[in-house]
C-alpha cells in the first residue's frame, strides 16, 4: 500500500472519530450548549410554554369553556370535618365548639341549566346523625328564591336590584342579566395562530432589543424539589434604560401592527357593546395613545444603576428554574416533570434567604384522571390542599381534602366530595304560584311566617339542649324555650278563617 494512501486512510478515520466524539458530546453534554447564552436563554424560554403531548391547546381551552356554558348537570356532594385542638388551649368552651363542628355534616344537591339561566341548590344539614333539615336556593335570571318545608310553604323571594339596594350597593344588578356569558367569551376568542404570530412578533422585539452582551451562562448546583443538580443558569441582566429603550421598541413595533391594533379595536368595541355603551373605538384611538407614550418615554434620560436578573435553568433539557432577581430578592418558580408526575414550587429570596411559599404536585392517573396536591409550610404553619378529580363528556368526580396544622393552636381535616352528571334538569320557574316576593309579604304572612320559625325551634329543641348544654348555657336555654312557648301562645299560628289583611292591622293597631 502507498504511503499516501495510508495517510488519506488514516485522516478519515480521525475524521470519522472526531465526528462521532462530538456527536456523542453533542447529545450527552452541555459543551456546545453555552456558546450562545441568548439563543440558551430564548430556547428554554419556550420549553415553558410549548404544547406537550397531552397538554390541552388554547384553542382547545377555549371551545372546552363554550361548551361548559351549556351543559345542563346534576350533581351531589358532602361536607364533612375533624378538629383536634391543642392541648393548651383545650377548656370547656373551646372543646364544645370543636365538639360542634365535628358532630355537624353538610350534604347538597345541584341542578343548572344554563340556557334558561335557571341554577337550583339544596343544602342538608345534620347534627350528631340527626336531621335539621334542608335550605332549597332557586336562582331563576334576576330573581333569587330560598325555602324550607319546615317554615315556608314556597319560596320567598328576592330580585337582584332588591338585592343591591338591600346591601347598599349603587348598581342595576338586573341588567347584569342582559350580559351574555358566551359574548364575553367570545372576547377571548383569538386563534392559536394569531397568538403565536403575536407571540413570535414580540418576542422578536425583546431579542433585538436587549444588547448580546447582557446574556450570560454559567454551571449552577441547585435544589429543585428536594432534588440536588448540576444545572446550567441562562441569564439576561436588564437595567432601567435597557427596560426604557425595550419599551420604545415594543411601542414602535406595535405602531406598525396592524393586525394586533385592529384585534384590540374589535375586542374593546365587542366588550363595549356587551355591557351597552354607545361610544365605538377606533385605531386612531389606539395610535394617539401610543404616540402619547412613547412622547413620555423618549423624555426620560436619567437612569438608576439598579438592574434585573431573569434567569432560565436548564437539566436534562427541561427548564427546571425561572428566577426574577433584583438585588438580593428574587422570586423563583421551580418545575420539574418526572413520567406523569410535574411538580412545582414557588419560592422567595429575600437578603440571601430562601423561603418556599408553596409546592404543587400533579400526577396524571389515567384518561381524565388527576391527583393534585397543593401545600405549603411557612415557619411550621402547614396548609395541604389534596384533590383527586376524573372528567369525561358524562360527568365529573371531585374528592378534596384540607389538612391544617397550625402548631400550639390546631389541626383539622376538611373533606370535601362532589360528583356531577351531565344531563337534562327540570328547575321550577319561580312564579306567583310557588313563591312570594319578600317585600310583598302581608302583615299576615310575616305572622304565619315567624309563628313557623319558632315552631321549628321547637321541633328541633333536643338539638338546640344538646349544644347549648355542650357550650354551657343550660340556664339560658331554658329560658329560651319558655319564651318560645309564651311566643307561641300570643301568636296562635293563624288560620285560613283568621288570616288578617293589611287593613284589619292598621285597624287593630288604631
Amino acid at each position: 500500500m502507498k504511503k499516501s494512501t495510508k495517510i488519506i486512510i488514516a485522516v478519515v478515520s480521525v475524521l470519522i472519530i472526531a465526528a462521532v466524539v462530538v456527536t456523542t458530546l453533542y447529545f450527552t453534554t452541555d459543551l456546545f450548549k453555552t456558546n450562545n447564552p441568548k439563543k440558551a436563554f430564548y430556547e428554554y424560554l419556550d420549553k415553558v410554554t410549548e404544547a406537550k403531548d397531552g397538554r390541552m391547546s388554547y384553542s382547545q381551552f377555549l371551545e372546552d369553556l363554550k361548551n361548559a356554558q351549556n351543559k345542563s348537570y346534576e350533581g351531589k356532594g358532602s361536607i364533612s370535618m375533624d378538629v383536634k385542638l391543642d392541648s393548651a388551649l383545650s377548656s370547656n368552651e373551646n372543646d364544645a365548639v370543636v365538639e360542634i363542628l365535628n358532630n355537624a355534616d353538610i350534604s347538597f344537591e345541584t341542578k343548572a341549566d344554563p340556557k334558561n339561566s335557571k341554577a337550583y341548590t339544596a343544602l342538608n344539614l345534620k347534627y350528631d346523625g340527626e336531621d335539621l333539615g334542608t335550605i332549597e336556593v332557586n336562582s331563576n335570571k334576576d330573581t333569587i328564591g330560598i325555602k324550607c318545608d319546615e317554615i315556608t310553604d314556597g319560596y320567598l323571594t328576592i330580585t337582584m336590584d332588591e338585592m343591591a339596594e338591600l346591601l347598599n350597593i349603587d348598581t342595576d344588578m338586573s341588567s347584569m342579566e342582559s350580559v351574555d356569558v358566551e359574548e364575553l367569551i367570545s372576547l377571548l376568542d383569538i386563534s392559536d395562530s394569531e397568538i403565536n404570530r403575536i407571540v413570535d412578533r414580540y418576542k422578536g422585539v425583546l431579542e433585538d432589543t436587549i444588547p448580546e452582551d447582557n446574556y450570560s451562562s454559567e454551571k449552577e448546583k441547585i435544589t429543585v424539589n428536594g432534588k440536588e443538580i448540576n444545572a446550567t443558569a441562562y441569564t439576561v441582566e436588564v437595567s432601567e434604560k435597557d427596560f426604557i429603550n425595550l419599551a420604545k421598541a415594543l411601542v414602535n413595533s406595535l405602531q406598525e401592527d396592524d393586525d394586533t391594533i385592529d384585534l384590540v379595536v374589535d375586542k374593546v368595541n365587542t366588550f363595549m357593546d356587551i355591557i351597552g355603551e354607545i361610544e365605538t373605538f377606533n385605531t386612531r384611538d389606539i395610535t394617539s395613545l401610543l404616540d402619547m407614550i412613547l412622547d413620555e418615554l423618549e423624555e426620560i434620560d436619567e437612569f438608576s444603576d439598579e438592574k434585573l436578573e431573569i434567569s432560565i435553568y436548564e437539566y436534562k433539557d427541561q427548564t427546571v428554574r425561572i428566577q426574577i432577581a433584583f438585588g438580593e430578592d428574587a422570586v423563583i418558580l421551580d418545575s420539574m416533570e418526572d413520567g406523569d408526575t410535574t411538580d412545582m414550587s414557588i419560592k422567595m429570596k429575600s437578603e440571601g434567604t430562601e423561603m418556599t411559599l408553596m409546592n404543587i404536585s400533579s400526577t396524571k392517573k389515567g384518561e381524565g384522571k388527576y391527583s393534585t396536591k397543593l401545600s405549603t409550610d411557612i415557619e411550621g404553619y402547614k396548609i395541604e390542599f389534596t384533590v383527586d378529580s376524573e372528567s369525561s363528556d358524562a360527568g365529573e368526580k371531585v374528592n378534596m381534602t384540607v389538612y391544617v396544622d397550625l402548631p400550639s393552636i390546631l389541626t383539622a381535616n376538611l373533606s370535601i366530595t362532589s360528583e356531577v352528571e351531565y344531563k337534562s334538569v327540570d328547575i321550577d320557574t319561580l312564579s306567583s304560584s310557588n313563591s312570594t316576593l319578600i317585600s310583598e309579604l302581608t302583615a299576615a304572612e310575616q305572622t304565619q311566617l315567624s309563628y313557623k320559625l319558632l315552631e321549628y325551634v321547637d321541633n328541633h329543641m333536643d338539638i338546640i339542649k344538646d349544644i347549648a348544654e355542650t357550650l354551657g348555657y343550660e340556664d339560658e336555654i331554658a329560658e329560651l324555650e319558655d319564651e318560645i312557648n309564651s311566643l307561641k301562645e300570643q301568636m296562635a299560628q293563624p288560620t285560613d278563617a283568621d288570616v288578617v289583611t293589611d287593613e284589619d292591622a292598621d285597624v287593630v293597631e288604631e
